[in-house]
């Protein structure tokens, strides 16, 4: 294992770690919300479970996506410090791509993290019957929470298209 291998295995551990333990905290949030609500009024309970599952469901998902980047750190990190398509170059040069790769996959790790913030918020909508109409807030939650899904998968994937366009640019500044 490398230097570029071994930096990223473990900024990837550390930030993983942090963003698994904030999702946590999340769920625990979640819990302290709903579980007063139903004491209260157990006849609507059914009506807000569907909708609360379904966030519960999406928790879920993304600790096992923050979990899986975790137990398979090794094989990212091989893959953010491949420089296949730098050939004879010095070894700074090859630092480019390493870096702009792991910096798209600890982004990424950081706006699943992010999304998660928004779930109590949108629960809270669910439970509190405020859906009536769906006012700014609420639309505003739910289209942050998308964003920063699509965002946080194309990241997490490494941005192939990105890392290619920025090393190619960033070589054809470094030579004139």
């Amino acid at each position: 294992m490398n230097k570029m291998q071994a930096l990223a295995k473990i900024l990837i551990t550390i930030i993983g770690v942090y963003w698994l333990a904030m999702v946590c905290l999340s769920i625990l949030q979640i819990m302290v919300t709903i579980l007063p609500h139903f004491c209260r009024n157990p006849h609507g309970m059914i009506d807000d479970m569907f909708g609360i599952s379904l966030l519960v469901l999406f928790m879920i998902f993304i600790i096992l996506v923050i979990a899986g980047i975790l137990k398979k750190r090794d094989k990212i990190a091989l893959k953010i410090a491949g420089s296949e398509e730098i050939k004879n170059v010095d070894a700074q040069i090859k630092w480019i791509p390493f870096a702009y790769r792991l910096v798209s996959v600890i982004g990424g790790m950081y706006c699943f993290g992010k999304s998660v913030g928004y779930i109590p918020m949108i629960i809270q909508s669910f439970i509190y019957k405020r859906q009536d109409t769906i006012n700014y807030h609420q639309m505003n939650s739910i289209i942050s929470l998308v964003i920063l899904i699509i965002a946080g998968t194309y990241l997490i994937c490494g941005a192939p298209h990105f890392v290619r366009w920025q090393t190619k640019k960033t070589i054809v500044m470094n030579e004139s």
